[in-house]
């Protein structure tokens, strides 16, 4: 049975799309499948077939580096295929079209933020909601003189809190990608194991 790792962004532009496509080839790199499942409305698969001519259309999904990318309305079906994790992009959180629900009931779920003023305040906004208690926190383009500010906004969020490296290719996997994604699925199996035993 596929895991699924879930990702939503506080605003549009966030780089909520990059993180999600490194998760993928963190996920390869480690030696298992994975494929990309948008559960938005930005279009980016349609874009990239547009865009690049090496974008295979497969009907069903778009092959693109080695990566499966599924339009929404195949996401049955890809529930149905032998993937190790099935990466799902959400899209801008703060949109009255993102299906909270849905990603509510994912098992690992990853915010991807930003520290400008706006970007801010729309991280506290989820940070006052239920269903951000057990997610993951990654912040894009963040000056190394500022993160040290931003931590204490994240309450006891602190440690699930993570600095990525700026990305320029989506496609081309940065070594700092590989670092968070592991120690998220790390730190999720450990909270895991301790709600069992914890239960017992």
């Amino acid at each position: 049975m596929s895991k699924t790792i879930a990702f939503s962004g506080c605003t549009d532009h966030i780089g909520t799309t990059t993180q999600a496509i490194q998760a993928i080839l963190t996920v390869m790199e480690n030696g298992q499948s994975a494929c990309y499942l948008e559960m938005n409305k930005s279009l980016y698969i349609e874009n990239l077939l547009k865009l690049y001519r090496k974008a295979e259309d497969h009907k069903e999904f778009i092959k693109f580096n080695n990566i499966e990318l599924y339009r929404k309305e195949y996401a049955n079906k890809v529930k149905n295929k032998n993937y190790n994790f099935i990466i799902r992009d959400y899209g801008n959180a703060n949109l009255t079209t993102f299906e909270e629900t849905s990603f509510s009931e994912q098992p690992i779920k990853i915010v991807v933020c930003g520290s400008k003023p706006n970007e801010v305040f729309n991280v506290q906004k989820l940070l006052s909601k239920p269903i951000y208690d057990d997610a993951f926190f990654i912040f894009n383009f963040v000056p190394e003189n500022e993160k040290l500010a931003i931590l204490p906004l994240m309450g006891n969020k602190q440690e699930r809190t993570f600095f990525s490296d700026i990305i320029i290719d989506p496609f081309k996997l940065n070594p700092n990608s590989i670092g968070i994604l592991n120690k998220i699925v790390s730190l999720k199996s450990s909270t895991q194991i301790q709600q069992t035993l914890d239960y017992w």
